[in-house]
């Protein structure tokens, strides 16, 4: 997809894509940056505030934000949610794929997905599933996973722009549960 690209050790990847699908010149090349979470990580809060910023100040607009929570209680797991899922006591998605994934010793994992990817979807899409089966016993928790794409990730990134950084997680935390609603039906 891109012909110029460069990639640091880090894992930050930088992009450009110069000609559209059938070799012809494209008006406003689009560029590419992917900064992996390991990566934003080892930067505290205010550092990660003032990259925005200057991202901002460069028309930067994400098309897509990855935002993973651990839960090492395990209160939530991916068989109490499909549950919830056949019971009809989440909304805010239509469509769903329960699947194996990952496996330690005998034991083998399952994967609640929620949502479509791609331009099918509606800008969120949540994953949730057992990260000590999926890291084979290093990572010893529940893990929710949220895509948020297009219009949803730049909601956030809007967000994220105004805010003080230490906020951040209390928004992010907004986010992922304005994403999955988790309700009681009760039939009336």
């Amino acid at each position: 997809w891109y012909e110029f690209g460069y990639k640091s050790t880090l894992g930050i990847f930088i992009g450009r894509l110069n000609r559209a699908d059938k070799g012809k010149p494209i008006e406003h090349p689009r560029s590419m940056l992917d900064i992996p979470g390991s990566c934003l990580g080892t930067l505290p809060p205010v550092r990660q505030a003032e990259l925005f910023l200057v991202l901002s100040r460069f028309d930067f607009r994400p098309s897509r934000i990855d935002v993973k929570l651990d839960d090492y209680e395990k209160k939530l797991s991916p068989q109490k949610a499909y549950r919830a899922w056949k019971d009809r006591n989440i909304a805010g998605f239509q469509w769903h794929v329960w699947h194996s994934s990952g496996k330690i010793y005998d034991q083998c994992g399952e994967t609640l997905e929620l949502g479509r990817r791609g331009k099918n979807g509606a800008g969120k899409f949540i994953r949730i599933y057992d990260k000590e089966i999926e890291s084979k016993g290093l990572i010893k928790s529940a893990r929710l996973e949220l895509e948020l794409t297009d219009t949803k990730a730049c909601d956030l990134w809007d967000v994220l722009l105004t805010v003080q950084p230490d906020t951040w997680v209390q928004i992010l935390l907004g986010f992922l549960r304005s994403s999955v609603v988790l309700c009681i039906v009760t039939g009336k």
